[in-house]
């Protein structure tokens, strides 16, 4: 305790700070064709999952991450593909989360069994990921929390006891799902667990990752999570915008949450620290606000088109260009058959299949085979400066 930031507190100023939100995710969507809203959700899938290794100082890179998860082409190195699986597995899960809230099926109040499946799923395929260090080293069990005896220490906190934790576990999400209030208070609610959770570091191992997508899941479930266009995560790995040391800002406001009651009624009557977890929830907040408005420039479906259209003149001229401009505007609404794609060039079926040979071998567009549909290629920095 606390567990929320209290009434008379610093509360009206976050909710309104939450409110502010709430208003910017709900305007990530607008304007986008649907199937190209998958396209993004997808690229932000694995953005947010590349942001969350290098939270945990594994680099994985987004286009190994996605290559893994559309063609399964896996890294040829043991340990690298290991870790490639388990991002691959990451993204999956933020997907599906997005894909439940969208239509209705993620309902609240979120509870310890997704938390306990979330990682499971992320290390089913590769648990040597969670093989944890110390005098006698041991691999833990996805999906399943700590117990008797498996106490840790990480970096200089220590959490509760393992066998502790189940009951520790289920009372804290208990309570946030008890009385979740509107948006806003939700929203709230998700940043103070977030730092809760981890504080109570419920698994032996993996405890950043799982939490993470909990979170996210936590967001979608508030209405803040902007239809999966947004990744706290990245947010959470870069810090606020301007700061220096940013990703070490993420570890230090853990820490100042983790701080006892500062001895003073001023820091609330928990054990923890209510101007630490007030802290961190304002954090938390700032970087969110902080990566859905540079989404939203990011995501702007005519900023998109036109970045698109000086690709396309960087890698052609002339009637080139002419030919290859139409396939790649009609991309935009979303897939296209090869058939359409050749009489969008205006001439004949042959130069109508050079055409797209050319696009496909400039990474321009995609397919999942030889003779299959055409989607534009998001895997460009050209495209979306500065997210890759």
């Amino acid at each position: 305790m606390p567990l929320r930031v209290p009434e008379g507190s610093r509360r009206s100023e976050l909710l309104d700070k939450a409110s502010e939100l709430l208003v910017h995710a709900t305007r990530l969507e607008l304007g986008l064709p649907k199937v190209f809203r998958q396209d993004l959700r997808l690229l932000t899938a694995v953005v947010n999952t590349y942001s969350s290794n290098l939270i945990e100082g594994h680099d994985t890179q987004p286009r190994e991450i996605l290559r893994a998860m559309q063609t399964s082409d896996l890294p040829e190195d043991a340990k690298r593909r290991e870790l490639v699986v388990a991002a691959r597995a990451s993204a999956t899960m933020q997907l599906l989360l997005d894909a439940e809230a969208e239509r209705g099926a993620l309902k609240g109040p979120l509870d310890v069994a997704l938390l306990e499946s979330i990682h499971l799923s992320l290390f089913k395929e590769e648990p040597a990921l969670l093989t944890v260090a110390g005098a006698t080293p041991y691999c833990a069990l996805p999906g399943k929390t700590r117990g008797e005896s498996m106490d840790v220490q990480v970096g200089h906190h220590v959490p509760p006891l393992g066998r502790d934790v189940d009951r520790l576990l289920s009372s804290v999400v208990d309570y946030y799902g008890s009385f979740p209030g509107g948006p806003a208070s939700m929203v709230l609610d998700a940043a103070a667990m977030h730092h809760r959770l981890l504080y109570l570091h419920p698994f032996s191992e993996g405890n950043g990752r799982a939490i993470r997508l909990f979170t996210h899941a936590q967001m979608q479930l508030a209405g803040a999570a902007g239809g999966g266009l947004w990744s706290i995560s990245r947010g959470l790995a870069r810090g606020r915008t301007g700061y220096p040391d940013a990703r070490g800002e993420y570890k230090s406001m853990l820490a100042q949450a983790d701080k006892d009651r500062q001895g003073d009624s001023t820091d609330g009557r928990g054990a923890l620290s209510q101007l630490g977890l007030e802290g961190f929830v304002d954090w938390f907040l700032d970087v969110a606000l902080d990566q859905v408005t540079y989404m939203a420039t990011l995501y702007s479906f005519q900023d998109i088109a036109s970045r698109l259209e000086t690709l396309a003149a960087a890698e052609f001229d002339g009637k080139a260009l002419q030919q290859a401009l139409p396939i790649l505007r009609r991309l935009l609404d979303g897939e296209l058959s090869r058939r359409e794609a050749w009489s969008l060039t205006g001439q004949s079926e042959r130069t109508g299949r050079a055409v797209v040979k050319v696009l496909l071998d400039k990474d321009l567009v995609r397919s999942p085979s030889e003779r299959g549909p055409l989607r534009l290629e998001l895997m460009r920095s050209e495209l979306f400066p500065g997210l890759l």
